[in-house]
C-alpha cells in the first residue's frame, strides 16, 4: 500500500512538473508573440497620420507629471503590453490605463459639449460597479473567450491576445484590443467583441423589420454598418489609431451561437476631428485632476 501511495504521489508530482513546463513554454510563446505585435504596431505608426492639437502643457507641474508618468520608452511600452495580457485581471493594466484616455472612455469626452471639469472629476473618481453595469461586465467576461474561439472557427483566422497598447507617439492615449487577427505571421486587423445582455435573445431585425441593436444601421443597399455616432464606433477607431491597423472586426456574439460580424475601416476624417479634441481635454482638464490625485 505504501508503494502504491508513493507511486501515486510520484505520478502527481510528475504531472505537476509537466504542467509547469507546459505553462512556462506557453507563457514564453505568448510573451514573444505579444512583443512581436507591439513592434508591428510601432512600425505602423510611422507610416500613418498622427493628429495633434496645438495646445501645450500649461504649467510646469503638468510637464513634470507628463515626463515622470506618461512619457515612456519603447521597451516600457513592450513590457506593459506583455505584462497586462490579462487586462482587467492585471493591476498594472488598471494603473497605466487610469492615467490615460482609453478607447472605451473616449466617446464620453468627444460627445461632451460643456462641463469638462466635472467630467474630468468623474473620470478620476474611483467607482465600484454594481447593478446593471456589473451584470453586463460579468456577462461579457464569461463569454468573451467563447466568442473569440467561435470567431476563429467561422473565419479561419488566427487571433492573438495582447495587453494594454499605448500609442507610441501620443502616450496619453491607450487601447485594449480583444484580439489581433494574424495573417501570414503579421497583424492584419483587430477584433472587438461584444456579448450584450440586453439583446442576447433578439435578432438584428425583428419581425417588423426594425433594428433591435441600438448601434447598427442599414443603408439603402442593405449593407449593415456601425453607427458613427455610437460609442462603439469611437472605440473601434481609437483601437485602430493606437495599433496602426486599418481594420477592426466588430463581433457581436450570443451564447446560443448567433452572431453579427462587421468590418470597420479606419476613418481618417473621424480621427482628424476627434483625436485633437481628446488631447485638448487631456491637457486642459484631465492632467490637473491626475496631479491632484496622484501627485507628481
Amino acid at each position: 500500500m505504501l508503494k502504491s501511495a508513493r507511486a501515486t504521489e510520484s505520478s502527481k508530482t510528475a504531472n505537476f512538473i509537466i504542467r509547469e513546463l507546459i505553462d512556462t513554454v506557453v507563457d514564453k510563446v505568448c510573451t514573444r508573440n505579444c512583443l512581436n505585435l507591439y513592434r508591428h504596431f510601432y512600425n505602423y505608426h510611422n507610416s500613418l497620420n498622427i493628429y495633434v492639437s496645438s495646445v501645450p502643457l500649461k504649467r510646469i507641474l503638468h510637464e513634470i507629471f507628463y515626463e515622470n508618468n506618461i512619457t515612456i520608452s519603447l521597451n516600457e511600452l513592450d513590457s506593459i503590453c506583455v505584462n497586462t495580457r490579462g487586462q482587467s485581471d492585471s493591476q498594472i493594466w488598471f494603473a497605466e490605463r487610469a492615467i490615460r484616455i482609453s478607447a472605451s472612455r473616449a466617446h464620453t469626452i468627444i460627445a461632451r459639449k460643456s462641463k469638462f471639469h466635472e467630467l474630468a472629476d468623474a473620470m478620476t473618481t474611483e467607482k465600484h460597479m454594481k447593478g446593471k453595469g456589473l451584470k453586463n461586465v460579468l456577462h461579457g467576461k464569461r463569454n468573451e473567450g467563447n466568442a473569440r474561439e467561435f470567431y476563429k472557427k467561422i473565419t479561419g483566422y488566427d487571433v492573438e491576445e495582447c495587453g494594454l497598447v499605448i500609442h507610441s507617439s501620443q502616450p496619453w492615449l491607450c487601447a485594449s484590443p480583444d484580439g489581433v487577427v494574424i495573417v501570414d505571421g503579421a497583424p492584419k486587423k483587430l477584433l472587438e467583441i461584444k456579448c450584450p445582455v440586453s439583446i442576447q435573445n433578439k435578432q438584428v431585425l425583428n419581425k417588423q423589420g426594425k433594428l433591435t441593436h441600438p448601434y447598427f444601421e442599414f443603408h439603402e443597399n442593405k449593407v449593415q454598418s456601425l453607427k458613427q455616432s455610437h460609442a462603439y464606433y469611437t472605440q473601434c477607431q481609437i483601437l485602430m489609431y493606437c495599433t496602426g491597423l486599418l481594420e477592426c472586426d466588430f463581433f457581436v456574439y450570443f451564447p446560443n451561437l448567433e452572431y453579427s460580424l462587421l468590418t470597420i475601416a479606419r476613418d481618417e476624417a473621424f480621427l482628424s476631428q476627434f483625436i485633437p479634441k481628446l488631447e485638448i481635454f487631456y491637457v486642459n482638464y484631465y492632467i490637473s485632476k491626475l496631479i491632484s490625485k496622484y501627485g507628481i
